[in-house]
């Protein structure tokens, strides 16, 4: 976890700044955004921002099984 939950956020340029700045300060990590709803207190969304350069199980949409 990079840092607190941002809680009440609704600027996009804040939760973009903190992704750069995550990225930049882990360069050879996976980086994932989770998004939660804060009355139901539930994920309601989750995706990668960042794969490492030197990831081997990176496979294109065109070649995968599911």
């Amino acid at each position: 976890m990079w840092k607190l939950p941002m809680f009440g956020c609704t600027d996009a340029a804040q939760v973009l700044k903190e992704v750069a700045l995550c990225t930049r300060a882990f360069p050879n990590a996976y980086v994932r955004l989770v998004a939660f709803d804060n009355s139901k207190q539930v994920q309601c969304m989750g995706f990668l921002v960042q794969r490492p350069a030197n990831a081997k199980e990176y496979c294109p949409v065109n070649r995968r099984s599911v």
